[in-house]
């Protein structure tokens, strides 16, 4: 049996923070928000070949994504910003008012959906994203529907 070093105990611990923060935001994708535990994964994927079987085979079971099917961390900022925006407003429906930069990049995945990798539009669509402008109601439609369920509500 082979006796870790102290390289591979510091590997293990990133390794387990890694998972946890995978299962905590349900994604491998790290933001450089958080620092250290983003440099640490982008490492992992730079030095692939350097790394022992064992800990690409670990990364692997564990989902941790590598090169080719990368998500930019500049999409995955924006991605979170537009969760954020979402929960906070309870509506996938950016208004250009209140967020341009946000609302620009929701027109943009709406018009380069065919660009957009599978994963990327699995994430999408599981964060409840919609895709057609036909179904984005303008400030107006919002405010006059408040006033409809109010009105149903008076009568």
């Amino acid at each position: 049996e082979e006796i870790p070093n102290e390289w591979d105990v510091e590997w293990m611990a990133w390794f387990e923070q890694w998972k946890e923060y995978y299962k905590e935001h349900k994604t491998p994708h790290v933001k450089i928000s958080n620092g250290k535990l983003y440099h640490w994964v982008y490492y992992q994927r730079r030095h692939r070949g350097k790394l022992s079987a064992t800990k690409v085979e670990l990364l692997n079971k564990a989902g941790f994504v590598w090169g080719d099917e990368e998500i930019p961390n500049e999409w995955m900022n924006r991605f979170e910003q537009w969760k954020e925006y979402v929960k906070e407003h309870r509506t996938p429906h950016v208004q250009q008012k209140n967020k341009r930069g946000l609302y620009t990049w929701v027109r943009t995945q709406r018009k380069n959906r065919d660009k957009l990798s599978t994963t990327q539009v699995e994430l999408l669509n599981k964060a409840g994203f919609v895709w057609g402008d036909e179904e984005i109601p303008n400030e107006w439609d919002v405010e006059w529907m408040a006033w409809f369920e109010q009105w149903k509500e008076y009568y």
